[in-house]
């Protein structure tokens, strides 16, 4: 009989197991009351996936002698091969109750536990096995996928990490803790796991858009880009890595290749929600809004709820001047979701462009929104502010427009001209991609902080490890903006300034620099927090270092007076229309340049003319321009206008700066809330209120009479840089001592 045994072995070893099958049968045969050879014909047919044959023959075996334990395993294999769980499970208990440490029969019966989601009872079976066989290490890996579901995800690595080193050529646990590593955004972990599934042969595409993901997300571009293409080599059509690239391309401002790839993605699946949602955001940075919006309704019609989908076409419709729609659209994105903050900070930030909401509704829905924010929010706890004549006062700026932005117009030389004797800046930047203007704040700032990659939490612990004692907003509800940070109170004072035209309604916003005229007397309860008065304008404007030279009046040459306007269509309400067009009507042969990059959109081009259409203005009359490459040629582009018009009730700021340092005197509109009165606070510190109208009859005889006085236009042609230079909007030093003195004055309580 042994002689039978070792034959049939002997064939199995060799791989021939449909002749060891045959010889057993035979065997079994003849001799039907050995248990053991129909043991071996169940083992045999088992290795060959024949279920059905091997717990047959199984329970033959068990018919003859039941007391094997590793008979009752081989049932319970076979069981569980043809779907027979329970059948399995009940194999498995009897296999254990003759073999307590029986580890092969426990670690099935905890892979039924794991496939039943009963994860405690499967992580006890692979705690017994391992405590009979600690070198166990596929024990470790179940163990590890039950902890996983369980939660317990420290737990879990530290059992992946077990299995693999008593196994290190195990591929799926590998990926497996390289997943729990990517789950938990810890991504040098991540990356090095799953580098080594591909060391160990996975050679599947997901792995590689993993890792592309992971090294674009902390802004190492080139390693994300060859992982999209790697895994585009495996797979051209993987969906994901064509988006994923595209997004990367339009990241770094290649929009052509975005496009490229983005089509691509979109030509496979035009269906795709996420390929849909981001070909629009890859259009809206093309300029082709137009099409962009039809791809957001789109993505709108699959999915109502697509909140970013809900946002960015509010963002289209208060590009191209339909502010009362965008307000629309950002509450009904908030109604969806009243915690995502960019569709929050977006609609009270549309409020400021229309008349649709008086002065004390906006404060009053900035004011709801804070206090939604706040009540879920618990502050860190207070820090001493500066307290020691003899320490430097530590002063904090967040702002994502660390860049080639308006802002840094008037930010760079508060870094310039910083009292070092006294003050000690950080600047926290939340810009991605960094730029000249990036590279030259960095020069004069003592800490420069890139916090592109962090979250809200991460900021404010790292604001208060610097130990900050004034923590200055720069951006208000601007995009970008991370007043959910600042609602931590990481800063024992916090201010907001200059980049947004209201109140941020956050009751922990301490203070707000504005100036009288902006701000004035009685508007203290439109906002939450105190007002700090910088006079005679609470702004300081440092000019383009490369701006080209006032050319002389156009009108000398042309024969006729050019009005224009080079703000933000967002800006350019029916109210400004209507007014600019009975300034047109009202002068004869003028023309209207208005420069805005929303023009690159030849629809909302037409829509524009047809509104000035509407009101009697002939599109001769009219020069819509699109862009310039460049600031040089931007600027280069007032030489084209006699008399800058401004916007209302949202004026212009930095374009209201440009104009009057390339001649063009600005015609303003004062209004009752901050945004309509910037303009008049600029003309108020250059001595030129003779610009400044009261209401909408008086803005158009001013700019009237302005155009008919060609003599007087000649004169401010000339003068209106000196004028710039010569006044307290241009002193940068003395600003930034007037600025600096309101900060220690307040850090002195």
């Amino acid at each position: 009989m042994v002689e039978i045994q070792n034959r049939i072995m002997s064939l199995v070893n060799a791989g021939q197991l449909e002749s060891a099958r045959r010889e057993c049968l035979v065997a079994c045969n003849k001799t039907p009351e050995d248990a053991q050879l129909w043991f071996m014909l169940s083992a045999v047919c088992g290795q060959m996936q024949d279920f059905p044959a091997a717990e047959q023959y199984c329970k033959k075996a068990l018919d003859i002698n039941s007391t094997v334990p590793s008979a009752f395993y081989n049932l319970a294999v076979a069981q569980r091969g043809q779907g027979k769980i329970d059948e399995a499970f009940a194999s498995l208990e009897k296999a254990i109750h003759l073999q307590e440490d029986f580890t092969a029969a426990l670690y099935e019966q905890g892979n039924i536990y794991l496939e039943k989601q009963d994860y405690t009872h499967a992580i006890n079976c692979y705690r017994k096995v391992i405590d009979g066989a600690p070198e166990a290490f596929q024990a470790y890996s179940g163990m590890a996928m039950a902890l996983q579901q369980l939660g317990e995800i420290e737990s879990a690595v530290a059992a992946c990490i077990e299995s693999l080193r008593l196994n290190s050529a195990q591929q799926d646990v590998t990926l497996r803790l390289a997943t729990l590593f990517d789950n938990q955004h810890e991504t040098d972990d991540a990356i090095q796991y799953y580098k080594r599934a591909i060391e160990l042969g996975y050679k599947k595409a997901d792995v590689f858009i993993n890792i592309g993901r992971m090294f674009a997300s902390r802004g190492d571009h080139s390693e994300a880009e060859s992982y999209y293409k790697q895994a585009l080599t495996i797979e051209p059509d993987a969906i994901e890595a064509l988006t994923n690239l595209a997004l990367l391309y339009e990241e770094t401002h290649n929009l052509t290749s975005a496009l490229e790839y983005i089509k691509k993605a979109y030509q496979l699946d035009a269906e795709d929600e996420r390929v849909i949602y981001n070909y629009a955001n890859i259009l809206v940075s093309l300029r082709q809004y137009t099409q962009a919006e039809i791809l957001y309704r789109k993505v709108l019609d699959k999915n109502p709820n697509h909140v970013e989908a809900e946002v960015n076409l509010g963002n289209l419709y208060l590009l191209s001047g339909r502010a009362n729609e965008a307000q629309e659209t950002y509450s009904h994105a908030c109604n969806i979701r009243p915690d995502y903050q960019d569709a929050c900070s977006n609609m009270l930030m549309s409020l400021n462009y229309t008349y649709s909401h008086d002065d004390n509704e906006i404060s009053d829905k900035h004011f709801a929104w804070a206090q939604q924010l706040e009540k879920d929010i618990t502050c860190l706890q207070p820090t001493s502010s500066k307290s020691h004549d003899d320490t430097l006062l530590k002063v904090g700026y967040v702002s994502p427009d660390f860049k080639d932005h308006s802002v840094a117009y008037f930010f760079e030389d508060l870094l310039k001209y910083s009292n070092k004797q006294a003050i000690i800046n950080y600047c926290y930047s939340d810009v991605k991609n960094k730029d000249a203007v990036t590279q030259r704040l960095e020069t004069y700032a003592e800490h420069w902080r890139d916090v592109s990659r962090l979250d809200n939490d991460e900021l404010a612990r790292l604001v208060r490890q610097d130990g900050i004692d004034i923590l200055i907003d720069l951006c208000g509800h601007v995009s970008g903006n991370r007043l959910p940070m600042f609602a931590l109170k990481p800063a024992a004072t916090q201010i907001t300034y200059l980049g947004y035209p209201n109140t941020t309604g956050l009751s922990v916003m301490d203070y707000r620099i504005v100036d009288k005229n902006t701000d004035p007397a009685g508007s203290e309860n439109l906002m939450s927090e105190t007002p700090l008065y910088l006079e005679p304008c609470f702004l300081g404007y440092r000019p383009y270092d490369n701006s080209p030279d006032v050319a002389e009046l156009p009108a000398l040459k042309n024969g006729y007076i050019t009005f224009g306007s080079f703000n933000n269509l967002a800006k350019m309400s029916d109210e400004v229309i209507d007014t600019w067009s009975k300034i047109l009507l009202g002068t004869p042969d003028s023309r209207l340049c208005v420069k805005a990059r929303q023009y690159a959109d030849l629809t909302i081009k037409q829509s524009h003319i047809k509104r000035f259409n509407d009101a009697g203005i002939d599109e001769s009359r009219l020069v819509l321009m699109a862009y310039a490459s460049t600031t040089a040629e931007h600027l280069q582009l007032y030489n084209l206008i006699d008399i800058a018009l401004d916007t209302f009730p949202y004026n212009g700021t930095t374009t209201t700066f440009e104009a009057l340092w390339m001649g063009a005197p600005v015609v303003c509109l004062n209004g009752t809330r901050h945004a309509s009165r910037v303009g008049g606070s600029i003309l108020n510190a250059l001595g030129a209120n003779d610009l400044l109208a009261e209401n909408q009859q008086q803005y158009v005889a001013i700019a009237c009479d302005l155009a008919t006085d060609i003599e007087k236009l000649v004169v401010l042609r000339t003068q209106l840089r000196s004028r710039l230079l010569k006044s307290s909007l241009l002193a940068g030093a003395t600003f930034t001592q007037k600025f600096e003195s309101v900060l220690l004055a307040v850090s002195k309580g």
